[in-house]
């Protein structure tokens, strides 16, 4: 009976003890996959912050000093235009002025003398409206381009600008600056280059300077102008004239898509004062 007992006793400590055994395995296992849950995470963890430090240094589609220019500049050439149109042709207005209907508009064809035809104030019509812009604009083209280096210097950028000046040119429907500038933008290892930036706003301001140089261009050689011809090849301006009681002329040019116009005097080829 003795001997039964402490094989029953023996059976029941290897029981124990391989029980024990598998529990310390588990504990094992669960701590190897603790382990590597935390490993992965903090691999992810680094790749996530590298990636994100990458993308915080490279320059994003936006970085582009046209978009700069563009806004700075848009708003002061439209500016410029405006005041052009106001005054006929001027940015501030000419001595030489006729005072009708409450304002002063500029004499583009004049002479002080009787039966005599006019001079026009202007040699070439499109080219003197170009320098006004200009002149208007020349500071605030370089303001532009050095708030531009600034703006790129302030989010860690490298950049070398050397400008050289700028342009205004009157085409068809629009207006454009064009800025002669080499432009070199450094981030990270990415370089951009830029050069001859382009900056465009809408106008009419060509067609109706054409319409003012043939009218003058006719005053000065004929003593008149065949406006209602002017005005019949090309249908979307509307021209008036008005004789003044001095013998003088005025003109208003309109463009009527967009309800600019222009509007200028004449002293021309006038009669003598009857004794």
């Amino acid at each position: 009976m003795v001997k039964n007992q402490n094989k029953k006793t023996t059976h029941t400590s290897t029981f124990s003890s391989d029980n024990n055994f598998v529990k310390s395995k588990r504990s094992q296992v669960t701590i190897f996959v603790i382990l590597a849950i935390m490993i992965v995470a903090a691999i992810i963890l680094l790749f996530v912050l590298y990636n994100k430090n990458q993308l915080s240094i490279k320059p994003t589609s936006n970085d582009n000093p046209k978009d700069f220019l563009d806004s700075c500049i848009q708003t002061n050439l439209e500016e410029a235009i405006d005041k052009v149109i106001t005054n006929s042709g001027y940015i501030q207005l000419p001595e030489k002025t006729k005072s009708y209907k409450g304002r002063d508009i500029p004499y583009l064809c004049y002479t002080a003398n009787t039966n005599e035809k006019c001079f026009p104030a202007e040699a070439v019509w499109i080219e003197h409206l170009e320098n006004e812009i200009h002149s208007y604009m020349n500071d605030k083209v370089t303001n532009c381009v050095n708030q531009m280096k600034g703006n790129y210097e302030a989010k860690a950028y490298q950049i070398s600008v050397n400008y050289k000046g700028f342009a205004i040119s009157l085409v068809p429907d629009k207006a454009k600056v064009i800025i002669d500038a080499d432009i070199t933008t450094k981030k990270a290892d990415e370089q951009r280059k830029f050069s001859s930036v382009e900056i465009t706003t809408f106008t009419p301001l060509y067609e109706i300077a054409i319409l003012i140089h043939k009218i003058i261009y006719e005053e000065a050689k004929y003593c008149n102008s065949d406006y209602t011809l002017i005005m019949r090849t090309n249908l979307w301006a509307e021209i008036t004239k008005d004789q003044t009681g001095d013998d003088e002329k005025v003109y208003t040019v309109k463009d009527t898509k967009t309800e600019k116009s222009m509007q200028f005097a004449l002293r021309n080829c006038v009669q003598p004062t009857p004794k």
